[in-house]
């Protein structure tokens, strides 16, 4: 059986660990990380890609102006970061399961 995890839920967890480490996880980064999360399961997508990313920084930007959407980029970077990350460690479990279980 697979859980769907929500982006909003993955951003929920990425916070929730950045707070333990000690990084402050309120404010303006926070909020903008979140309204990310809801744009992305506005748009039923359940991975990252670039063209999700990008059009999250334009299309629910204010200030229609590259530095802004260079500065919601710079936001959603380490994020992405953290997500790679997860989904490298989900893909060496599954490997070693499959391993370990007969598979190829």
């Amino acid at each position: 059986m697979t859980t769907t995890v929500t982006m909003k839920e993955h951003v929920a967890a990425y916070l929730l660990e950045r707070s333990m480490l000690g990084f402050s996880v309120s404010g303006p980064n926070a909020q903008l990380l979140s309204s990310f999360g809801d744009f992305a399961d506005e748009q039923d997508c359940r991975r990252l890609t670039s063209d999700l990313i990008i059009n999250w920084a334009k299309d629910r930007s204010r200030i229609n102006q590259p530095f802004t959407w260079a500065g919601r980029l710079a936001i959603v970077k380490p994020f992405a970061a953290y997500m790679t990350r997860l989904n490298l460690r989900r893909s060496f479990r599954r490997a070693r399961y499959s391993a370990s279980h007969g598979g190829g």
